[in-house]
């Protein structure tokens, strides 16, 4: 996983609907949002989305999250430690439906721990661009189950408080990808939007 361009690519992502508020203000008045499924913003007769659910029947439909910062790598001693802190956060948070916790490192380890007996190289070789980056990056992947857009929210301030508190991390440090964010954004978004162009009771009546 390239860090780097996860980074950029969010962050042009949120500026990019964040010059598009003004110009979907009426439109999104007539949206449901609150919704934790990005296909769901989609045409119902999309051909992607049809194909989609067709994938979703037969793998499920939890959702991931991945999650690291610059230079983690398998030296790193914050990745585990991360993992254990998200862990907690799974028995103290159950209604943000956080299925598993998995790292990097924990992968390698399953692969050198392994009846196959794979070396570490060998581990990290096959390993390469699944559970670690092209680059080597390391990061640390929830599974989720499904939760309402606010729950992603709440999940994704949760861990950006854990980074600041336990690590000393900067908004900036902190890289996420996948579609809990991606929901996170389009809900956060929506929400401000509705707030802006109908703020108060007229907003609130209209979901």
């Amino acid at each position: 996983m390239d860090s780097s361009r996860i980074y950029k690519v969010s962050n042009v992502a949120l500026a990019l609907i964040l010059c598009l508020l003004p110009i979907l203000g009426y439109w999104a008045i007539h949206v449901r949002y609150g919704t934790a499924l990005v296909e769901e913003w989609l045409p119902k007769n999309d051909q992607v989305v049809a194909s989609y659910h067709r994938f979703v029947e037969h793998f499920g439909h939890d959702q991931f999250l991945l999650i690291s910062w610059p230079d983690c790598d398998l030296e790193d001693a914050r990745l585990p430690i991360f993992a254990e802190q998200l862990l907690a956060l799974r028995q103290q948070h159950p209604e943000y439906r956080i299925l598993t916790v998995n790292h990097s490192l924990q992968a390698v380890e399953q692969l050198t721990n392994s009846p196959l007996n794979f070396t570490e190289p060998e581990a990290i070789e096959r390993l390469q661009g699944i559970a670690l980056g092209k680059n080597l990056t390391c990061f640390v992947t929830l599974q989720l189950g499904f939760a309402p857009a606010e729950m992603r929210t709440q999940l994704l301030d949760a861990i950006a408080a854990i980074a600041v508190a336990e690590f000393n991390f900067s908004p900036e440090e902190l890289i996420l990808a996948g579609e809990p964010l991606q929901v996170s954004i389009i809900d956060r978004a929506s929400r401000e939007t509705m707030q802006y162009w109908w703020p108060g009771d007229a907003c609130e009546a209209s979901v």
